[in-house]
């Protein structure tokens, strides 16, 4: 179902014999989480094809790997952590931009969770290792402010990464003193005996409906014409998407649970929230963040970051 090629729908007739020319399939590398509803709905309902597009989705499991698919030019757009494209950005000027909002942050859906028994409260964390989905990713950025706010010193803490689903493991062999989980992990895991939350993250840094997820592709596919078409056509399916999924929570849910393994536990007590906007505003707190907290060398010029076709809140 996720890997399934789009068929274009046909135009009208025109007065010449010859068949307008089919448009290219464009590849998106979409991390399998929350994320990806929003595609697997435009897939379904057709929404792609209504918007001019054709589309291939290709499943990855982090924002790392949607990076290095776009860049080594095996898709043409990725959605993944707009702080970890940013941080990539300051690296490499100019060679990405951010094309639309996907998912947003939302209060519960990440939190810190710890196995050790000395460790109470955010201050329990000094020296200690803490675990993070991405290096780079706003999770981690949230969890620096959060634990510094929260009797913390995270010039202390050493930030190793591990991804959500081997939270359990790396708290029982001790790899690190703490994790932060997103969910559905984090329902899961809240519940295990030995298991206890230290607070919730996501709300740490930017309160809720901040973009979660961006989509982004390079600037040199951007700036051509199919590139242009491709982004715009994207875009208005994914607005056509998220509006859908509004009204459509239980076919949302539904998707989550077959498609990104998401328990009942976890989606019945929380709704995907979606945004196509991007919020200028927020992307430069984070760059401001990054760079005071040492995740990135520089601060990315985010005017130029959002292609000019975003959705875009100042």
């Amino acid at each position: 179902m996720w890997l399934g090629v789009l068929a274009l729908a046909a135009g009208a007739a025109a007065a010449h014999p010859a068949a307008t020319p089919a448009a290219a399939t464009i590849t998106i590398a979409v991390p399998r989480s929350d994320a990806a509803v929003p595609f697997e709905l435009a897939a379904k309902h057709g929404l792609f094809a209504s918007n001019g597009v054709q589309v291939q989705l290709m499943l990855v499991a982090s924002t790392s790997q949607a990076l290095a698919a776009v860049a080594g030019g095996k898709a043409q757009f990725g959605v993944g952590d707009p702080s970890s494209v940013m941080v990539y950005d300051v690296d490499k000027p100019a060679s990405l931009q951010l094309v639309s909002g996907v998912t947003t942050t939302r209060r519960g859906f990440t939190g810190l969770l710890t196995a050790t028994a000395g460790i109470r409260s955010a201050a329990g964390i000094y020296g200690k290792r803490v675990g993070v989905p991405e290096l780079d990713g706003l999770d981690r950025l949230a969890a620096q402010v959060w634990l510094d706010e929260n009797g913390a010193d995270t010039n202390t803490v050493t930030f190793v990464q591990v991804a959500s689903s081997n939270a359990r493991r790396a708290l029982a062999k001790r790899y690190v003193d703490a994790v932060l989980v997103e969910q559905p992990e984090l329902a899961t895991l809240s519940a295990v005996p030995g298991i206890r939350s230290l607070g919730d993250i996501e709300n740490g840094l930017l309160g809720s409906e901040a973009a979660a997820t961006a989509v982004f592709s390079t600037s040199g596919f951007l700036q051509s014409t199919p590139g242009h078409t491709e982004a715009a056509g994207l875009v208005g399916a994914l607005r056509a998407a998220v509006s859908y999924a509004a009204t459509h929570r239980a076919e949302s849910i539904s998707i989550l649970s077959a498609d990104a393994g998401w328990t009942h536990a976890a989606t019945a007590t929380m709704t995907p929230l979606y945004s196509v906007t991007l919020s200028t505003f927020i992307l430069e707190q984070i760059a401001e963040s990054q760079y005071a907290y040492q995740i990135a060398s520089g601060q990315p010029n985010v005017a130029a970051l959002v292609w000019a076709g975003a959705p875009q809140s100042s």
